[in-house]
């Protein structure tokens, strides 16, 4: 690989980073609202930030 090579393989990197964090803000923290044929669709888009965060669990019903 000479260095032509390798400044394209280092562009085409930077360019595909560039354009998933495009994407990552342009559909995080988004509301939508559709309707059709007398349907509604309410939903919501937020990425969080992962991490050690721990996951609450409801307890399962006592079943007799």
């Amino acid at each position: 690989m000479d260095s032509f090579e390798s400044g394209g393989v280092g562009a085409g990197i930077v360019i595909a980073l560039g354009l998933i964090y495009k994407i990552y803000q342009a559909i995080n923290h988004k509301h939508i609202r559709s309707r059709c044929c007398g349907r509604e669709l309410d939903a919501s888009l937020d990425i969080s930030e992962t991490g050690n965060t721990p996951i609450k669990v409801a307890p399962a019903p006592d079943v007799k």
